[in-house]
């Protein structure tokens, strides 16, 4: 296997919870070396979030794998050259506080680019560095109402509903990512560096595609409908024998036949309330009921494999349980384990991505709080352990 891709690049982290941190883990897991800082004797809120266990937070550490943690008291002037001159050092910073937050840290803008002028500043925040919600707090929730999903999510009829997971922060992180990459390719050739942003709204917005023009051409206001495609039919989650969930789709006119043909109803053909994809969103009711009969003869595993064997779209909605088992999954090593020195071996997602000749491997297991506090400035900064036993005993680190 080669190297890293981002090995060498010096990424200075500030952030915390989720699309941030979520971002440099992702460069962390490329190879940089990503130096987390947080405050001082609290560290990133997230590490107060649950579940447990033996005392640490799960939730931090399924973020912040492949980094190392350096504590500061970002309000003491000492902390705040220190927090500088590690900027000064830095390829990258992120950073995800409110807007106009890094001034008062003493990161003004300008000042770091005269005095480093190839960084670049990632911003990550909930509505963007400016306009008239840029002071908002921004939480992933509050973007998925905002951006109109939870107005499309959900069943009709039934209150608006968000996803079961935090999608638009780990949009708007793979955003930020995205936007670096360009950054960092651009400086190639201009040596240069650059800010660049993402932020939640935005994010939750750019995935509404269609949803626009039919909004802004047709008056055409999309809205829940369960489990339905909206645009073909059958598209749904359907019980099977066992007391399971399927999800079914056959979404062409070539499909629907192949599917009236394994199902033994080649009868369905005729009816002209089914030739096509349009006739039949007209009557989805009634072919979600040819749908549901047939796949409440067979068992989940049955009617998976009689779909696969056709070559339709069958997939059993899979508890937790039956994901982290999903033999595909263990296949490609997509859940791995990182040990840890107070849990042991903690289970969690592997890397997203894959590459040919580089490589991307765990270096580091999440760290404590202010693990790596010594190692760092030494690293980065060339302290000596003099220097660094006196920002200590002055409780700056």
């Amino acid at each position: 296997m080669g190297r890293p891709v981002y090995e060498g690049l010096k990424v200075l982290d500030l952030t915390r919870i989720i699309s941030g941190p979520y971002c440099t883990m992702l460069l962390g897991d490329m190879g940089a070396d990503v130096i987390k800082v947080e405050k001082r004797g609290e560290g990133d809120i997230s590490r107060t979030y649950g579940p447990y266990v033996n005392g640490e937070s799960m939730y931090y550490y399924v973020l912040n794998r492949n980094k190392r943690s350096l504590t500061l008291d970002f309000r003491s002037e000492k902390g705040k050259k220190l927090l500088f001159d590690l900027a000064v050092e830095a390829d990258v910073l992120v950073q995800n506080f409110k807007p106009g937050t890094l001034a008062k840290m003493g990161l003004d803008e300008q000042r770091l680019r005269e005095a480093n002028p190839g960084i670049i500043i990632v911003n990550i925040s909930g509505f963007g560095q400016e306009g008239p919600y840029a002071k908002r707090p921004g939480l992933d929730a509050a973007a998925q109402a905002m951006g109109g999903w939870m107005s499309v999510t959900g069943h009709p009829n039934q209150p608006p509903t968000k996803t079961g997971l935090f999608a638009v922060d780990y949009m708007t992180g793979m955003y930020a990512l995205i936007a670096l990459q360009g950054a960092l390719y651009e400086r190639e050739r201009s040596g240069v560096g650059q800010s660049v942003e993402a932020c939640l709204l935005d994010s939750a917005v750019s995935v509404l595609l269609t949803g626009i023009p039919y909004q802004q051409l047709l008056h055409h206001t999309v809205s829940r409908m369960g489990n339905r495609d909206g645009v073909t039919a059958p598209a749904n989650v359907y019980q099977t024998k066992d007391g399971e969930w399927v999800l079914f789709i056959a979404g062409s006119d070539e499909f629907f036949k192949t599917f009236a043909m394994i199902s033994e109803q080649e009868f369905l053909l005729e009816d002209e309330r089914f030739g096509s994809i349009a006739k039949r969103l007209e009557h989805e009711d009634e072919v979600d009921q040819y749908v549901a009969n047939w796949i409440g003869q067979w068992s989940a595993e049955e009617v998976v494999e009689k779909c696969d064997k056709a070559g339709l779209t069958c997939a059993k909605v899979a508890t937790m349980k039956e994901v982290v088992e999903n033999p595909q999954l263990k296949y490609r090593n997509k859940i791995i384990e990182i040990e840890h020195p107070k849990v042991g071996a903690v289970p969690m997602q592997g890397f997203p991505m894959d590459y040919s000749r580089s490589r991307m491997s765990i270096r580091y297991a999440p760290p404590t709080l202010g693990e790596n506090s010594e190692e760092i400035l030494k690293d980065w900064l060339d302290l000596n352990d003099g220097e660094i036993r006196r920002l200590k005993e002055e409780k700056v680190i």
